[in-house]
């Protein structure tokens, strides 16, 4: 079950979703839960060549033994891109992790978070606001999962959660 903000959001393509009630910037069950990042598909490596899909992908998380996306069964990708917003419910020093063997670069508010070589470098992150996030996936390696996972300020490492993540 969804529960609503109990206050107006605003959204546009450039901005996002903002809580107007003081209390309700932190992320409680008063927000809205995030819903995933936009995914770009792409024909050639380098998030170049034609788009083959744009979807809403709750979060980034795949088995490399299933056929992903299901809508391109016929085309693989070659290259993928995600982008959006995350709001963290703590405030700190996040490291973001891609699967061994996966080269990606991971850039949060503009500021490299981890790099293709798989250098990371720790991103500050301020609890309850909308920081701009853009995963890139330059030559999708076969058989490898791919999943964003972060170390998170108190020192675990897991998944970066789906309501979390907001669609630019």
């Amino acid at each position: 079950m969804l529960l609503a903000c109990s206050s107006a959001l605003a959204q546009t393509k450039t901005t996002p979703p903002v809580a107007t009630d003081g209390p309700g910037q932190l992320c409680t069950s008063r927000n809205l839960p995030g819903v995933g990042l936009r995914g770009e598909y792409f024909a050639e490596p380098n998030a170049k060549g034609k788009l083959l899909l744009s979807r809403l992908d709750l979060q980034v998380d795949f088995d490399a033994n299933l056929l992903w996306p299901a809508e391109l069964q016929k085309t693989k990708p070659k290259s993928v891109r995600w982008t959006g917003w995350i709001r963290v419910p703590l405030g700190g020093a996040y490291t973001f992790h891609l699967p061994k063997g996966q080269a990606g670069e991971v850039q949060i508010a503009n500021a490299v978070a981890l790099t293709a070589a798989g250098q990371s470098n720790k991103i500050e992150l301020t609890a309850g606001r909308f920081t701009p996030v853009a995963i890139t996936i330059p030559r999708l390696a076969a058989d490898i999962p791919l999943k964003l996972e972060w170390t998170a300020p108190h020192g675990l490492r897991y998944t970066v959660p789906r309501g979390l993540l907001y669609p630019p």
